[in-house]
């Protein structure tokens, strides 16, 4: 069974839409600092826009992903096994055979 150690931490699961939204589809949230890729390379190695794209799609999603792990984490999951031991009155009977000559 999967318990928490502080559940309450789960509540800020329920922020990260909020979050989402205030970073990337906010529109009053204010300018972008570009990151030129000519730095690492001559300019014959351009990028092409989709692929910039892709790359910041991918960082964000691996962002907001380790985010709510991070979430997740601080809870403090646990795995507890829990055994049954069952005390009852039982009767042992025992045959026993002697074949000695």
């Amino acid at each position: 069974m999967l318990l928490f150690e502080s559940p309450a931490t789960l509540l800020l699961l329920a922020v990260v839409p909020f979050l989402v939204y205030l970073r990337h589809f906010w529109r009053g949230r204010g300018g972008q600092i570009r990151f030129p890729f000519s730095i690492w390379g001559s300019a014959r190695r351009s990028i092409r826009g989709s692929a910039t794209r892709v790359v910041r799609a991918l960082s964000a999603l691996a962002f907001w992903a380790g985010f709510v792990i991070l979430l997740v984490a601080l809870a403090g999951p646990q795995e507890v096994r829990r055994e049954r031991v069952f005390i009852t009155r039982g009767i042992d009977i025992i045959f026993v055979l002697d074949q000695s000559p």
